[in-house]
């Protein structure tokens, strides 16, 4: 009986991620779920190689998270996984956090997957939020990662993120109401 009422509940969620058509139910309640769409750009592997394409993340492969490559007809030519790519720059940018046409990720020292760069100033911010403007104004705001003046820092709250930015740069300014959000926008702006 338990077992038959375990296959009526995960119908579901299972039946949409065969489809392929978006990503399963399950995840549609996340805060932080996307529907990942295929970009243009060029990915640089550990090793130095460089591969222009068309890319997408490929959800629900845990664990082995990675990139499909198309070509110009939308056939899969490869898998990239995370673990072997280092830099990557993709067409297209979430334009309510940053100016500019594409989106950069990068490898941090201290992770197996590519990071989102949010911001392009002295001034670097990180988040672990593989977005490309799919889910504009979305940032992961549980794990980002600070670089300023060859020192890193780590926070994990918005309030520890504003503090961070007005210690390390005084003469930015900060209202009492403000997220992390505006403080990013703040940041670009102010290239």
């Amino acid at each position: 009986m338990l077992r038959l009422l375990l296959i009526f509940l995960l119908i579901p969620f299972v039946a949409p991620a065969q489809s392929g058509a978006a990503i399963a139910a399950a995840a549609g309640s996340s805060k932080y779920s996307i529907d990942y769409q295929k970009h243009k750009g060029y990915i640089i592997l550990n090793s130095g190689k460089k591969v222009n394409g068309i890319f997408e993340y490929a959800t629900w492969e845990f664990p082995s998270f990675n990139l499909k490559h198309y070509d110009e007809n939308g056939n899969l030519i490869t898998r990239y996984k995370m673990a072997q790519i280092n830099k990557a720059v993709f067409y297209g940018a979430d334009t309510s956090l940053i100016h500019c046409d594409s989106t950069y990720f990068k490898r941090l020292n201290d992770k197996s997957y590519l990071s989102r760069q949010l911001t392009n100033g002295r001034i670097k911010v990180y988040d672990d939020l593989f977005n490309i403007n799919e889910r504009p104004g979305l940032i992961k705001t549980t794990q980002l990662t600070v670089y300023f003046q060859d020192k890193v820092y780590k926070v994990d709250s918005e309030k520890k993120f504003i503090e961070l930015i007005q210690k390390i740069s005084p003469s930015i300014m900060i209202s009492h109401d403000a997220s992390i959000k505006s403080v990013i926008k703040q940041l670009n702006s102010a290239q």
